[in-house]
């Protein structure tokens, strides 16, 4: 479990309960969003970057790891897969794709507060 918490990188986050079907923590982190001047531009794993798939940027998690997201008191949640590193911004820990964000209502504050829990890890 420590070993799962250091692999987020989610240091100092609030935890919440764990949902019954998931045997992963569920972590309270600060997301912000990107797009456009990145969009079809090579990502961190290679492959193009497109601003309207269900991706994101993390700083340490292993490419290809899928991440359910959600808003505190919010019915929308996405899957996202983790394609790019990031973000550089001190006290953010997931930049989502527009696509994502648009989602999640996080276009027009640019930031938000969100619940973070892996769904799978490649290899795992």
């Amino acid at each position: 479990m420590a070993l799962l918490l250091i692999a987020l990188g989610f240091y100092g986050c609030s935890k919440i309960p764990v949902k019954e079907y998931s045997t992963t923590p569920v972590e309270m982190v600060t997301a912000s969003w990107y797009g456009p001047g990145f969009h079809g531009k090579r990502a961190a794993d290679r492959s193009i970057y497109d601003q309207n798939k269900l991706t994101a940027a993390h700083k340490s998690l292993p490419f290809g790891t899928r991440l359910q997201v959600w808003r505190p008191g919010g019915s929308k949640s996405v899957i996202v897969t983790i394609t790019d590193r990031g973000p550089y911004i001190d006290g953010r820990h997931l930049d989502l794709s527009y696509a994502a964000a648009k989602q999640l209502d996080i276009i027009e504050p640019g930031t938000a507060q969100i619940y973070a829990q892996i769904v799978s890890i490649p290899g795992r």
